[in-house]
C-alpha cells in the first residue's frame, strides 16, 4: 500500500494537506520553513517504525515540493535542505530506499524519477535543483 506523509507550512490549507496525509498522524504544520529542521527527524522515526523498517528495502519517497512563486527563494533552499537530510538518514539504493521528486507550480516537473541515482548524486541533483 502507499502512505502519504503531508506537510504544511505556514498558511496551508488544512483540508488539502488532510486529504493528501490520509489521517491526523500523518499532517505536520511547522510555522516557517526553518522548522523543517526539527521535523526531518520526527519523519525519518515515523517512517522507519519497526514495521516499516523491517520492509524498508521495499520503500519508495518520492518529494512533491512547491516551486512556484509563493515560495520565496531563501525557503525554496530550506526545502531542499530538508530533502537532503531526509536522504542522509536513509540507505538508497534499488534494494533499499528508493527516493524521487517532482516540483510543481503551473506545470508539474520530474526532478529525478525513483532508482536513479545513488544518495551522493541525489545530494547534487537536489543542490542544483532551480526553482
Amino acid at each position: 500500500g502507499i502512505i502519504t506523509y503531508a506537510i504544511g507550512v505556514g498558511q496551508a490549507n488544512e483540508s488539502e494537506l488532510q486529504l493528501i496525509g490520509g489521517t491526523k498522524e500523518r499532517v505536520y504544520y511547522v510555522n516557517n520553513f526553518d522548522a523543517l529542521k526539527l521535523l526531518k527527524n520526527r519523519m525519518v522515526q515515523q517512517i522507519c517504525s519497526p514495521k516499516a523498517c523491517s520492509k524498508l528495502g521495499h520503500t519508495d519517497i518520492v518529494f512533491l515540493i512547491d516551486g512556484s512563486g509563493s515560495i520565496g527563494a531563501g525557503e525554496f533552499v530550506k526545502m531542499k535542505e530538508f530533502m537532503i537530510n531526509i536522504v542522509d538518514k536513509v540507505t538508497t539504493g534499488p534494494d533499499h530506499v528508493r527516493i524521487g521528486l517532482i516540483q510543481f507550480s503551473s506545470d508539474p516537473k520530474l526532478e529525478f524519477p525513483l532508482n536513479e541515482y545513488p544518495s551522493e548524486e541525489l545530494h547534487e541533483l537536489i543542490h542544483k535543483m532551480k526553482q
